[in-house]
């Protein structure tokens, strides 16, 4: 099946495309009333993190109401803004134009996962930065997935029972 094809694991660089929609984002941004400077880029596989520095005095408000005219601005599918903490940056997601494939054996083959001594490991796929996320169930147990239609509450179950199956022996494991 696709799940286990192989695939090319790696951190996404900063193409000269992301640096571009960075110049027109703080162009956009001006026109909206809002001024700043995008300051750190972070891609992903399917979402760009552009972090930006606004000029001292913008309001996170005023920053917020130009999300629809943002969105539209830069030809985009969506993008959502937030402050991220513990700085005075304010986050800025962007779809990518071109979506990267996450396969699922590379989150299960990377040393990362082969290497764990988690109790009850799960390979939950990448952040927005491409770095693989792993975590322990025994961490949690009373993990709670929930979401709207078609947000992936199935295809989030799927890696969590694959990843046990591929982790543990079936003389460690019992599904009841």
């Amino acid at each position: 099946t696709k799940i286990l094809e192989k695939s090319n694991f790696s951190k996404y660089s900063v193409t000269p495309e992301l640096k571009q929609n960075a110049r027109s984002m703080e162009v956009k941004f001006s026109q909206y009333g809002v001024r700043g400077k995008v300051v750190g880029i972070k891609p992903g596989p399917i979402v760009t993190l552009y972090e930006f520095m606004p000029d001292d005095g913008t309001r996170m408000a005023d920053v917020n109401k130009t999300v629809t005219d943002m969105t539209r601005a830069m030809a985009t599918e969506s993008i959502r803004i937030a402050h991220i903490p513990r700085t005075q940056l304010i986050g800025v997601e962007m779809v990518n134009l071109t979506r990267q494939t996450v396969r699922y054996r590379g989150l299960l083959e990377n040393p990362l996962f082969v290497e764990s001594k988690y109790k009850i490991p799960l390979a939950l796929g990448v952040d927005i930065g491409g770095n693989p996320m792993y975590f322990d169930l025994a961490k949690m147990p009373h993990l709670l997935v929930a979401g709207a239609t078609g947000q992936g509450k199935s295809v989030g179950l799927n890696t969590i029972i694959t990843s046990l199956l591929y982790k543990k022996h079936p003389s460690e494991l019992k599904f009841v």
